[in-house]
């Protein structure tokens, strides 16, 4: 299979075939198979959560960028001045080139980087030690013979090791044993080995108890990861539609020009056909210089358009292909694409589950969950200390290391004990302001939240009703570009019987230029209110496929 992510965005077979594969996987109700989309689909992806869009990065971040460029529109036109682009190429282009997008996949990597340290916490700690020592004690004169006795030496080799670390539910535990052979003047420097085998547990039960606390940093670092993912979609969400909305305003800049062009060129030929009319002495010298004046003034326009469009062009060749010195004197020559679409009731659907699919509004969903987070391990610590603590052994002492621990296996001599500690900050202030502050900052959150949720239903609601303006400026463009150019025509025979005038023929070129750029106007803002929509409501409209996609940038 060759799946297709939009109408020309083609993933090659061997993409999936390699270590990559399990990115995506396209299915339909009935079997996998290969779907063809039109290339409208691709305003339908602006706006889509990272699921196809994070797909498509992903696997252009992994296949190694030789393959990738083999494809390029670059690539593929090099041996010419001009790259044909269409709007699927573009994006895939962008995609592929953009830095911002290899900035924020890294931002999952750090996360979940992040996240495996909060977890390396609850990860057990072996210590060992090896210890030797050596203390003399001098003595004292004796005061009736005179003499000093002899120094007392105390001589110990320690070895000791250990298991120790932390549980989920805020208890620290040691399991570990110790062997010391401790000897001196005291008993003739005989080897005496000291050994114990035993468990030490600390549980708190006030403050630091449960797994709320204990886990407070690996929840937090969870939520960390959920919001790094997010924020990659929304960068993919964005540069999919910068790369529509240049893509959109390079045709309306490129038809701008050529509609003054047009323009300019019908002003020369009247010019020509006046100059011939005054020749014959049908026409004064006033209309001929009348049409040379306005061919000069469309020439001034022409020129601004012509600057404008080469200005959008490399706009584009920044978006798509970042370094812009190799692709400096090409030129791009964009691809019509088909007319955005999108049905009413896809629009009211798409406003409701817009709160489900946008990035930032589960991004803020995700850090009021964190603010609740630290809220309940501030709570935590603003309890009194109190903390259960206990252990057990079994000792061993023998002249020898193997016989000091057949004494500890035989468990005849054990050790425990169980107390209590007990610590009360008074008045406990530090803690009280962090409980206070962590509590506000729910309430910010909460605030924020509500906040946004009304931004978004009154930028939805302002949305479709751009497609709406942009649809009727559409219809009413295109009536108007009809009549512009009977007017125009019937005048031009006018003028050729001898019942019109220059300014008259002029005046409808004119209105017909002005009617040209209206309805690429309105057609150009469909697309882009269409693409806004999309974005807007945090989703994209790919019902024939369902799109199951593991956000893995890097192996």
């Amino acid at each position: 299979m060759n799946p297709i992510i939009s109408s020309g965005i083609r993933l090659p077979a061997e993409w999936l075939e390699s270590d990559c594969a399990h990115f995506i996987t396209f299915r339909t109700a009935s079997k996998t198979e290969e779907i063809d989309m039109r290339s409208r689909r691709i305003y339908s992806l602006v706006g889509c959560p990272g699921l196809i869009a994070a797909a498509l990065i992903a696997l252009v971040i992994v296949v190694p960028e030789s393959r990738l460029n083999s494809q390029s529109p670059e690539n593929s036109n090099r041996g010419n001045g001009t790259i044909n682009l269409s709007l699927p190429e573009a994006v895939e282009q962008a995609l592929r080139n953009n830095l911002t997008l290899r900035t924020e996949a890294v931002g999952p990597n750090i996360s979940r980087q992040q996240l495996r340290q909060e977890q390396g916490v609850f990860d057990p700690v072996l210590e060992g030690r090896v210890n030797r020592n050596s203390d003399g004690n001098p003595q004292l004169i004796d005061p009736f013979s005179g003499t000093r006795a002899p120094a007392s030496v105390v001589r110990s080799d320690a070895y000791e090791a250990s298991v120790n670390g932390l549980l989920p539910w805020g208890a620290s535990y040691r399991v570990g044993g110790v062997t010391e052979n401790r000897r001196g003047t005291f008993n003739s420097f005989e080897d005496r080995y000291f050994s114990f085998l035993g468990v030490s547990l600390t549980q708190p039960l006030l403050r630091g108890l449960g797994t709320g606390a204990a886990l407070a940093g690996v929840r937090f670092a969870e939520k960390s990861d959920e919001i790094a993912e997010l924020a990659f979609r929304q960068a993919v969400i964005d540069t999919i539609t910068g790369t529509v909305l240049a893509f959109d305003h390079l045709l309306f800049t490129r038809g701008t020009y050529r509609i003054a062009e047009t323009n300019h060129r019908l002003t020369l030929k009247l010019v020509d056909e006046n100059e011939i009319r005054r020749r014959k002495g049908i026409m004064s010298e006033v209309d001929v210089l009348e049409a040379r004046s306005r061919a000069a003034q469309r020439e001034s326009r022409m020129i601004l358009a012509r600057r404008a469009y080469h200005d959008s062009e490399n706009e584009l060749k920044r978006i798509l292909f970042g370094d812009f010195a190799p692709i400096r004197d090409k030129s791009l020559e964009p691809e019509l694409p088909g007319q955005a679409e999108i049905s009413t009731e896809q629009i009211t659907d798409y406003m409701k589950s817009a709160y489900e699919n946008r990035p930032d509004f589960q991004q803020a969903l995700l850090s009021m969950e964190q603010r609740k987070i630290g809220l309940s391990f501030e709570r935590s610590q603003f309890l009194p200390q109190l903390d259960l603590v206990a252990s057990y052994g079994l000792n061993g002492l023998s002249s020898s290391f193997s016989g000091s621990w057949d004494q500890v296996r035989s468990g005849d001599a054990d050790s425990y004990s169980v107390g209590a500690i007990v610590s009360i900050p008074l008045p406990n202030r530090t803690a009280s302001a962090r409980k206070q502050v962590a509590e506000l900052q729910v309430e910010r959150s909460l605030l924020e939240l509500k906040d946004l949720e009304s931004q978004i239903a009154v930028q939805l609601q302002n949305a479709a009703g751009q497609i709406d303006t942009a649809r009727e400026r559409v219809s009413v463009a295109r009536t108007a570009l009809d009549l512009a150019k009977q007017n125009l025509v019937a005048e031009e025979k006018r003028l050729q019987n001898g019942v019109s005038s220059t300014f008259l023929v002029l005046d409808r070129q004119e209105r017909l230029a002005i009617a040209q750029l209206d309805e690429l106007s309105a057609l150009v803002s469909l697309n882009d209110a269409v693409a806004s929509f999309n974005r807007l409501a945090g989703r994209t409209n790919y019902d024939e496929i369902v799109v199951g996609v593991l956000l893995v940038v890097a192996q």
